[in-house]
C-alpha cells in the first residue's frame, strides 16, 4: 500500500514538471512581443530626436550673438541687477549694467561649444516611461521631459562650464570688483548679488532648452529635418 502511495506521487510529481516545462518553453504572445518592439522604437527615435536637437542647438548657440542676439534665448540681468540699473545710469555707471549683459550672454555663448558634451550622454541615458504618450503629445513635449528628467545632472554639470567662461569675461570681473567699491556711494548695491554664475548657468540652460524644443518641433513637422532611418520612422507614422 504504501509503495503503491509512492508510487502515485511520484507520477503525479512528473506530470507537475512537465506541465511547468511546457508553459516556460511556449513562446510569449506575438502581439506582447511586437508592441514591446514598437516602444523599444519609440523610446530610441525620442532620445536621438534630443542628441540631434541637442547638436544643432549647439551650432546655433555656440556663436558670437547666439544668445545675445535672439531675444528667445538671450541670458537676462538678475532681477536685484534689473532694479538698480535705474540707479547706476543716474550715477553714470550704466556701463556697469550693459558690460554685465553681455558678458553673461557671451560665457553662455562659449560654453554652449561644449554642451553636447554634457547633455548628449544626459540624453542617450534617459530612462523614459510612456513614451507613446510623449510622441503623440505636444511639439515640444520629450525637450520639456528631458528637461525635468536631467535637471538636477545637467545644471550640476554644466554649472563648472559656465563660470570659467563668466570669469574670464571682462565686463563680469568689472561687476565683481566695482559693485563692491561703490556700496559705501550707493548703499542700495549692498542688496545686489555679486556671484552670477548660479544665475547664468539655470537661464543659459533654459536658453538652451527652448532651441533644443525648436528643433524638435522641426522634427516634427518638417520631413527634411527627420535625417536619419529611425526619426523617419517614429516621427513619420504620427
Amino acid at each position: 500500500m504504501m509503495r503503491l502511495a509512492s508510487t502515485v506521487c511520484l507520477l503525479a510529481l512528473i506530470a507537475a514538471m512537465a506541465g511547468c516545462s511546457t508553459s516556460a518553453d511556449q513562446p510569449r504572445d506575438p502581439v506582447d512581443t511586437a508592441a514591446s518592439e514598437e516602444e523599444l522604437e519609440i523610446i530610441a527615435g525620442l532620445k536621438e530626436a534630443m542628441v540631434v536637437g541637442t547638436n544643432r542647438a549647439v551650432d546655433r548657440l555656440a556663436q558670437e550673438d547666439g544668445y545675445y542676439g535672439d531675444p528667445a534665448v538671450r541670458v537676462p540681468l538678475p532681477d536685484d541687477a534689473q532694479q538698480i540699473s535705474g540707479l547706476l545710469r543716474d550715477a553714470d555707471l550704466g556701463y556697469l549694467i550693459d558690460d554685465l549683459e553681455l558678458a553673461m550672454n557671451r560665457a553662455a555663448e562659449y560654453a554652449a561649444a561644449e554642451a553636447a558634451d554634457v547633455l548628449v550622454p544626459a540624453a542617450e541615458d534617459m530612462i523614459v516611461v510612456r513614451s507613446r504618450n510623449l510622441l503623440d503629445g505636444r511639439d515640444t513635449a520629450v525637450t520639456q521631459y528631458f528637461r525635468q528628467r536631467t535637471a538636477n545632472q545637467v545644471d550640476s554639470a554644466y554649472e563648472p562650464i559656465i563660470r570659467f567662461y563668466l570669469e574670464a569675461e571682462a565686463g563680469y570681473q568689472q561687476w565683481v570688483r566695482q559693485i563692491p567699491e561703490k556700496r559705501r556711494e550707493l548703499p542700495s548695491l549692498n542688496l545686489v548679488a555679486i556671484d552670477l554664475a548660479p544665475h547664468v548657468n539655470t537661464k543659459a540652460l533654459d536658453g538652451f532648452f527652448t532651441a533644443i524644443g525648436d528643433e524638435e518641433r522641426a522634427i516634427r513637422t518638417q520631413p527634411e529635418m527627420r535625417t536619419s532611418d529611425l526619426l523617419q520612422t517614429v516621427f513619420g507614422g504620427r
